[in-house]
């Protein structure tokens, strides 16, 4: 979920994502789908609250799950939902080296967006 305008930039920006500029991460393999939001939801909370703009979220890439990657499907789910996608700028698979498709980049606004800012934003 990007705004038109900041698409290219985000979208470049978490491409060429080097190594060192990942903030914070968290490992979430082993974890139940509960306490694998619940570590989420701390996480997420304790980087906005220190300022960390880029982080990897390790959630594996569902290998043993016998339909679908359980974790990384929640993942994405509770990036795009309330209260976190307003903090959102965008998300993507990890890079191989950082764990490919079982790890997710994560780009932070320094503030959430509001309706107020995206109709100006859109307006513009």
């Amino acid at each position: 979920m990007l705004e038109s305008g900041a698409y290219n930039k985000a979208w470049a920006d978490i491409h060429m994502m080097p190594e060192q500029t990942v903030q914070a991460h968290i490992d979430l393999h082993g974890f139940g789908v509960n306490d694998a939001h619940q570590a989420f939801d701390g996480f997420i909370n304790k980087s906005i609250m220190a300022d960390k703009r880029a982080v990897l979220i390790i959630h594996g890439r569902g290998l043993s799950s016998p339909y679908e990657p359980v974790l990384k499907v929640k993942v994405y789910q509770w990036l795009t939902a309330a209260p976190w996608h307003k903090w959102v700028i965008a998300f993507t698979s990890a890079r191989l080296c950082d764990g490919g498709t079982g790890a997710t980049y994560v780009l932070f606004r320094s503030q959430p967006l509001t309706k107020r800012f995206r109709k100006n934003f859109i307006d513009k």
